[in-house]
C-alpha cells in the first residue's frame, strides 16, 4: 500500500468519526429542548387549587346562631332566598319576656306621673278643698271655745257637774287638733316641692325607665336578623326546636351570592 492510500483512508477515518460526533450533539440538543418545553405544562397538573368563584364563596360564607336561650317558634326563610341585612329569619319564644315588658312599662309610666305631680305641686282643685276644710275646722274650733266658756261659767256656780265640763274641754283640744292639721295640709299644699322630693323622683324614673330598656333588649336577642346582604345557602333552624347559647350551633348559613347563583348550579 503505498503513503497517499494510508493517507486517504486516515483521512475518511477522521471525516467519519468527526459526522459522528456532530450527530450525537444534534440529538442530545433537541431532548434537552424538549424536555424543556414539557415541564410548563406538565407543572400545572401537580398542582392543586380551588377554582377562584369556589373560593370566593367560601371565604364570605357567614353562619348565624341566636343571641337567646328558648323555642324557635317560627322560620321565615328558605334556602335559595336572597335577604337583605336586617331580615328577620326566625324568632325565640320569648312570650314571658312580653308580659314583663309590660309591667316594667307600667311601672314607668306611675313613676312619671308622680315626679309630675310632685314638679307641678298641688291642683287647684286639691287647694280648694284643703281651704275649705281649714274653714270648717275652724268653725268648729271657734264653736267648741266658746261652749267651753259657757260650761265653765256654769260649772264655777255648780249649775253643772264636773263631768260636763271636763267634756268641754275635751271637745275645745280635739277641734284645735283638727284646726292645726287642717292648716297644715293647706300649706303643704301651697308650698314648692322639695329638692329631696324631686331627687327621689327623678331616681324613681330613671331605674324604672332602665328596667324597661333591659327588658326590651332581651325581646331583641329574640328575633335572628341578617347580618349581611346574601343569599340563604342552608336553613338548619326547624320549628320547634330547642336553642341554647351555652352550647351553640348554626341555625342559618348565607353566603355573598347574586340571586340566582344557587339556581344556576
Amino acid at each position: 500500500m503505498t503513503a497517499r492510500s494510508r493517507w486517504g483512508i486516515g483521512g475518511s477515518a477522521i471525516f467519519l468519526v468527526i459526522v459522528a460526533v456532530a450527530f450525537l450533539g444534534s440529538t442530545r440538543s433537541r431532548n434537552s429542548v424538549q424536555a424543556r418545553g414539557i415541564a410548563p405544562i406538565v407543572l400545572p397538573r401537580l398542582l392543586s387549587s380551588p377554582p377562584p368563584e369556589e373560593s370566593r364563596e367560601a371565604s364570605e360564607t357567614t353562619q348565624v346562631g341566636a343571641a337567646a336561650d328558648g323555642i324557635l317558634k317560627a322560620v321565615y326563610v328558605k334556602e335559595g332566598q336572597f335577604v337583605k341585612r336586617g331580615t328577620l329569619l326566625g324568632e325565640i319564644a320569648c312570650d314571658e319576656l312580653q308580659a314583663g315588658l309590660q309591667t316594667a312599662t307600667a311601672e314607668a309610666d306611675g313613676a312619671r306621673q308622680i315626679r309630675t305631680r310632685i314638679l307641678r305641686g298641688a291642683r287647684d282643685e286639691e287647694k280648694k278643698v284643703a281651704t275649705e276644710k281649714t274653714a270648717a275646722a275652724r268653725a268648729t274650733f271657734d264653736e267648741a271655745k266658746s261652749r267651753l266658756e259657757m260650761q265653765r261659767a256654769l260649772y264655777q256656780r255648780e249649775q253643772i257637774s264636773r263631768a260636763s265640763y271636763d267634756q268641754s274641754v275635751r271637745d275645745l283640744g280635739v277641734a284645735d287638733a283638727n284646726l292645726r292639721a287642717a292648716l297644715r295640709t293647706e300649706e303643704l299644699l301651697a308650698a314648692p316641692p322639695l329638692q329631696e322630693e324631686k331627687a327621689r323622683a327623678d331616681a324613681d324614673v330613671l331605674a324604672a325607665e332602665g328596667r324597661v330598656r333591659t327588658v326590651q333588649e332581651r325581646i331583641g336577642k329574640c328575633s335572628i336578623l341578617a347580618p349581611i346582604d346574601g343569599t340563604i345557602l342552608r336553613v338548619y333552624a326547624r320549628r320547634g326546636e330547642s336553642f341554647s347559647t351555652v352550647t351553640p350551633r348554626p341555625l342559618f348559613s348565607l353566603a355573598i351570592l347574586p340571586l340566582g347563583t344557587l339556581r344556576r348550579r
